[in-house]
């Protein structure tokens, strides 16, 4: 036979199916494999993104949890400390405090670290005088140093060099690296902060210390997270390892640089932050609006500290139902009392203890303010927020959010929600109260306009409140010559209940409904008297008076004339007109 018809040629014909087979076979195995570690890698980075969302939202709840404690720590020693006159007393107390602000602070740095690891942690940069910026937070560390008899310094090449950074992040930055100096410089000590243009790229920030230096082998790990120092001229100072970790995440976020240089004379931290805006995105650049709510960080680790203007009330009795009802919304119920404690004695206070126990209340009661937490079961605070202030029922009331939420983000988010107010905890209890008392007295000016005769457009009151002083006055004119119009029909027509259209009304203008009725009858009773449509008798019945001398009353005592003098003084001004 030809030879592709011999055995071996067969044999070799099967060798080289059973080869092509096992080739076929290994290569399948292999693309199994190589896809079944594609969807691994796959499942075990989306893993990741879920065990970040999660340690996110685990450092946003503790944050809540940790903040709501130290705010009842914080409150009752300042109010202790304004009371305690001894020295012993006061001296104890200034520990307390200070250790709780120190506290705040640490746990301020965990969390900003977690947001830095999670990509959560966004720049909200705009321009700033670095210069003054620097200066203005190192001038906070002038008492604490004359307490050590360390001579702090501020030197700058120019008055003001102008740059894009985020506020709240280069004051952390500056705070983080001052303490520090502050902390390792023994006392009587320099600490030397400078501010120059370097290269006419760069703004370079230097701190330096005259204390015990850095080992050279320890000097690339500083800025390692958690990391201490092993050194025995500094291991008697407390420390986290956060803060410079913190700080060199916040100066990378700037695109900027930090570096290090230690001698036994000392260390200097030099921080070199880019000029220009090209380096920067446009959601890193802050709108000015929303850069506006920025506020800067106190320092925890000075006894002052800066409080509104305070224009709270004189305190009312408990029995006076004429002081202002507040809503407080909170559900922890020893933060509950303190607030109550602390704004009882000036304000009628009822409480909620969720958002929508809030709810049911605030429509129920219509108080003249509300004072919510943010993170609550069931209904947040933000919820909250939007539902009153989309009612047309309750859109006139103030709403304070309370929260342990510190970001800009937080604050915009809150902000846009129609809140009116926003405060951190831990806070001062002067700092509530004067927050409450402002937003009351603005209130209270909106009515004293009203009744002056301003426009509603003319004032500051939302949308919504303006619509429905609108819509109130229209049913109100479409019933002027009716004499039978009463508050349950307006009530009816409007939409309310009697309680809460008395509150709406007396909240917005001060008179209560049947007033409010009088008032707008007696102004068209003017505008027509005025234009000489008919005679004071006819007048009076058009604006649904049921007798004259009613109206002249009630028109002598809106205007402070008769109707016929107030007739006679427009005949005159239009005569000399």
């Amino acid at each position: 036979p030809p030879w592709w018809g011999t055995w071996w040629a067969r044999a070799m014909y099967l060798l080289l199916f059973i080869a092509l087979a096992l080739t076929a076979w290994n290569t399948q195995v292999k693309r199994i494999r190589w896809r079944h570690q594609v969807e691994m890698q796959q499942f075990e980075a989306q893993k990741l993104i879920e065990v970040d969302a999660m340690k996110s939202r685990f450092f946003a709840n503790i944050s809540h949890e940790f903040r709501t404690p130290i705010t009842l720590i914080l409150g009752p020693i300042e109010k202790m400390l304004s009371r305690h006159q001894d020295m012993a007393s006061q001296h104890d107390l200034n520990i307390m405090q200070r250790n709780a602000r120190r506290l705040l602070r640490l746990i301020n740095q965990l969390l900003d670290l977690s947001k830095l690891e999670a990509g959560r942690m966004k720049l909200q940069a705009r321009v700033e005088n670095i210069v003054d910026l620097v200066n203005r937070f190192v001038q906070l560390f002038e008492s604490q140093a004359k307490l050590k008899g360390i001579n702090l310094q501020f030197s700058a090449e120019k008055k003001g060099i102008l740059i894009y950074v985020d506020r709240e992040k280069i004051e952390n930055i500056i705070y983080n690296l001052v303490a520090n100096a502050l902390k390792f410089t023994p006392d009587g000590g320099t600490v030397i902060v400078n501010v120059r243009e370097r290269d006419q790229e760069y703004v370079q920030i230097t701190v330096s210390d005259s204390g015990p230096g850095i080992a050279q082998d320890q000097l690339e790990r500083v800025f390692d997270r958690f990391y201490q120092v092993d050194d025995s001229k500094t291991r008697q100072h407390e420390g986290t390892g956060i803060g410079l970790a913190l700080t060199k995440e916040l100066v990378e976020l700037h695109r900027g640089k930090i570096s290090v240089v230690s001698s036994d004379l000392g260390s200097t931290f030099t921080v070199l932050l880019p000029l220009g805006k090209e380096h920067l995105t446009a959601d890193e650049i802050a709108a000015e609006d929303i850069a506006a709510t920025a506020q800067p960080e106190v320092d925890l680790m000075s006894a002052e500290s800066t409080i509104l203007k305070d224009v709270s009330p004189q305190p009312a009795t408990m029995a006076d139902r004429s002081a202002p009802r507040l809503l407080i919304v909170e559900d922890n119920a020893d933060l509950r009392a303190f607030m109550r404690e602390v704004l009882q004695p000036a304000y009628q206070i009822k409480d909620a203890a969720d958002g929508r126990q809030g709810i049911e209340l605030a429509l129920k009661m219509i108080p003249d303010l509300i004072i919510s937490d943010v993170m609550m079961p069931g209904c947040d605070g933000f919820e909250l927020c939007r539902i009153l202030k989309t009612d047309e029922r309750t859109s006139h009331i103030p709403i304070i959010l309370l929260t342990a939420r510190a970001s800009i983000e937080s604050k915009v988010e809150g902000l846009e929600t129609g809140a009116d107010d926003y405060i951190i905890k831990p806070f001062d209890e002067r700092e509530l109260k004067a927050r409450v008392a402002n937003l009351i007295e603005l209130r209270r000016k909106l009515r004293q306009r009203f009744r002056l005769g301003q426009q509603e457009s003319e004032m500051d009151i939302t949308s919504m409140d303006d619509k429905f002083l609108k819509r109130a006055k229209e049913i109100i004119n479409s019933h002027m010559t009716d004499s039978d119009f009463t508050i349950d029909i307006f009530a009816r027509q409007v939409g309310f209940g009697k309680t809460q259209l008395y509150r709406k009304i007396k909240a917005l203008t001060d008179f209560s409904p049947h007033l409010y009725i009088r008032f707008l009858r007696l102004q068209h009773a003017a505008s027509l008297l005025k234009s000489r449509a008919d005679n004071i008798t006819q007048v009076s019945y058009q604006v649904g008076f049921n007798s004259p001398a009613h109206f002249a009353k009630a028109f002598r005592r809106q205007f402070g004339m008769s109707p016929s003098d107030f007739v006679r003084q427009a005949d005159a001004r239009g005569k000399s007109s």
